[in-house]
């Protein structure tokens, strides 16, 4: 019977995504003159900005391996961590909503002496984290800066702020009445459960692992940044941020292979919605997923064969 749900799941996930592929061409011919004057936009773009994106990219892998690191049950080695971070980033872009990354984050803590359970419990951990963090800055940024036209602290929550909220609990109500979301967040309950026991004696690694993981939404977050300015969008760094989290959290929320097309869409409504023209908002887009998912397939393959030949996952 569970292989049966699982199957069914399983071939659901297929379907969706296949769809979700089909909307996202049909969008590109259907707007492809929008998507052609943005690809035109990309060669404003100087060098330096490139050479300094990818560069803020391979900072990301790092500090992806640094939280491993601070993670893990038993001692991992830098280089070889680091190896498997790149080798994962690529797995994630063609497979959804993170699947590949979990997996091969798992095999490779089990062939460095963690039982099933360890290597779940660090995986768990290092997720919970990394969603804890995002959204604690992003709430930051909401209540002590404020909007685009904050010039100081302010310790008033802006109006940006209650539809964040709004957002939020929306979520929760959506979340409690559809059995699938609920299903999934009982799990992730658990695992954190799971998790929080193996770690309660582990303080000093956690907020190790809670400062690496800043750095990997940060360098992302100066990725997008850096796109944005190429293409002279200055709408304050918390519209920015948020604009970044809603990408995120579309892309995250759809079934596409390494949130293909979710992720464009939710960094282009956020511009928009700030009062920035579709044309640099789309071609910063473009410019940020050039570097965040076609480099990493481009490179992360590659490293994923070499960590397989050094029997790492």
């Amino acid at each position: 019977m569970a292989t049966k749900k699982k199957q069914k799941y399983s071939s659901w996930r297929t379907w969706l995504t296949a769809v979700m592929l089909v909307l996202l061409v049909f969008a590109i011919v259907k707007n492809w003159s929008q998507v052609a004057e943005s690809f035109a936009t990309l060669k404003m773009m100087s060098v330096r900005d490139i050479v300094l994106m990818t560069f803020v990219f391979v900072l990301t892998i790092l500090a992806a391996a640094l939280s491993y690191m601070a993670l893990a049950l038993h001692p991992l080695r830098f280089g070889e961590t680091s190896l498997v971070e790149l080798a994962a980033s690529g797995v994630n872009r063609v497979l959804p909503a993170g699947t590949g990354s979990i997996g091969i984050h798992a095999l490779f803590l089990t062939r460095r002496n963690h039982s099933g359970a360890e290597a779940a419990a660090v995986v768990s951990m290092n997720n919970l984290i990394g969603f804890a963090e995002h959204i604690t800055l992003l709430l930051i940024l909401l209540v002590f800066v404020g909007d685009a036209t904050s010039t100081g602290l302010s310790f008033k929550l802006p109006s940006i702020a209650l539809w964040a909220v709004l957002a939020i609990i929306m979520a929760v109500v959506i979340g409690y009445l559809v059995p699938a979301v609920r299903r999934a967040v009982a799990d992730f309950w658990r695992h954190f459960v799971v998790s929080f026991s193996q770690y309660r004696k582990r303080p000093k690694h956690l907020f190790l692992a809670l400062l690496a993981a800043i750095g990997v939404t940060l360098t992302n977050f100066v990725i997008f940044l850096i796109a944005a300015q190429a293409f002279h969008i200055d709408i304050g760094i918390t519209s920015l941020f948020l604009a970044f989290t809603l990408g995120v959290l579309v892309g995250a929320a759809l079934p596409t292979p390494g949130g293909l097309g979710g992720v464009e869409a939710g960094l282009v409504a956020g511009l928009v919605a700030r009062g920035v023209d579709p044309t640099p908002a789309l071609a910063s887009a473009i410019a940020f997923r050039l570097i965040t998912y076609w480099l990493p397939l481009l490179i992360g393959t590659p490293a994923f064969f070499v960590a397989r030949a050094r029997k790492l996952i």
